[in-house]
């Protein structure tokens, strides 16, 4: 019989746990480059995981992942969307379907998984205001907004 997990409740801080003027305030990873259809893209490393976000514009993104660590074992969660992918050394290769989120994880293990976060175009109503818009979504040079969740 497994044992219930105890809750242990947190003082509540003052403080923010992270605090981010701007996404260029995450580290870049060391563990991840990748490229989406054949261009450099920034992957982010967090204290618990390593995450790229990308313009998602096409039917498929051509995703290719170097890993700078050996590894034996690669796994693409949800398992249930079997999404097939080449390894080539330390070189993983995967076809993503439009809109599709997964997660890249090397030995099993749980503690440096690579989320790979495709998101839309979402042009700017132009009745919002900029502070609110600028607040959820990245301004793009195109003067539109990326959704960033």
């Amino acid at each position: 019989m497994m044992k219930k997990q105890e809750f242990v409740p947190r003082k509540i801080s003052e403080k923010p746990l992270y605090e981010l003027k701007s996404v260029e305030d995450i580290p870049v990873s060391e563990l991840y480059q990748v490229k989406i259809n054949g261009k450099e893209q920034r992957v982010y490393h967090t204290e618990f995981f390593d995450f790229v976000s990308f313009l998602d514009e096409n039917e498929k993104a051509e995703v290719e992942v170097t890993v700078n660590e050996p590894f034996q074992k690669a796994v693409i969660r949800p398992t249930a969307v079997q999404i097939p992918f080449k390894e080539e050394g330390n070189k993983i290769s995967i076809s993503l379907p439009a809109g599709k989120r997964i997660t890249l994880e090397l030995d099993d293990k749980l503690e440096s998984p690579l989320y790979v976060l495709p998101g839309k175009y979402i042009p700017k109503p132009e009745n919002a205001e900029s502070s609110v818009c600028d607040q959820w979504f990245r301004k793009n040079s195109s003067g539109g907004y990326r959704n960033l969740s």
